[in-house]
């Protein structure tokens, strides 16, 4: 596993960008593939269970993550991140309210590896390594807990800077001001779409990527 900091990027994308008009169906396609990475395996037990941080998971994705565990499917869990919008509200880093969200559903907190410091998705791996390193374990099977319309990126992440690693993953969909965001019907919604394109847009821009 690599440890290398991250890389300055010349381009800067916003969570959110107007799509195209009249994206035709092989695009659509082709973007949901991309973003939503409906073509990975499901969930399936491995060395790690990885959460990308976030300030978006609700009480049942914690209880499916302490279920798997408690079933024995992961030996331990790894909770990523610092800033993001409950970070700007309390100060507390998203990682740290994962650690508490899994405890809450009856994780063991010795079970739980805490990365803290990351503010972009490169960064949640890469600043995981050393970590995982520094608690002897070293995987090669893990499976990915993270927002369905962030989960292309994150596995293609995973991919670049941990290759020998194999992945399988656990979307779960999220809510921006009611609208939730799918696989299946982001076109029909603005705000979905809007999230969806800027997703797409890094996995295809961003040059750690390509």
């Amino acid at each position: 596993m690599g440890t290398d900091g991250c890389e300055a990027r010349t381009v800067q994308i916003p969570h959110e960008v107007d799509p195209p008009p009249d994206l035709t169906p092989a695009v659509i396609d082709e973007v949901t593939r991309m973003v939503f990475a409906t073509d990975a395996p499901e969930a399936a037990p491995g060395d790690l269970l990885f959460m990308f941080g976030t300030s978006a998971i609700a009480t049942p994705v914690y209880e499916r993550c302490a279920s798997w565990i408690s079933d024995g499917w992961f030996d331990r869990v790894l909770v990523t991140g610092k800033t993001g919008v409950s970070y700007d509200e309390t100060g507390v880093p998203l990682a740290h309210s994962m650690r508490d969200g899994l405890t809450s559903s009856g994780v063991d907190r010795r079970r739980i590896l805490v990365q803290d410091r990351s503010t972009n998705t490169f960064d949640d791996v890469r600043l995981s390594a050393p970590l995982l390193a520094d608690a002897g374990l070293r995987p090669t099977s893990m499976c990915v807990v993270a927002k369905s319309h962030h989960m292309g990126r994150c596995l293609r992440v995973l991919e670049t800077e941990w290759p020998e690693v194999s992945t399988t993953a656990a979307p779960y969909d999220h809510e921006y001001g009611g609208v939730r965001v799918m696989a299946d019907d982001w076109v029909g919604s603005e705000p979905a779409a809007r999230r969806v394109w800027a997703e797409y847009l890094k996995i295809t821009t961003y040059p750690d990527l390509q």
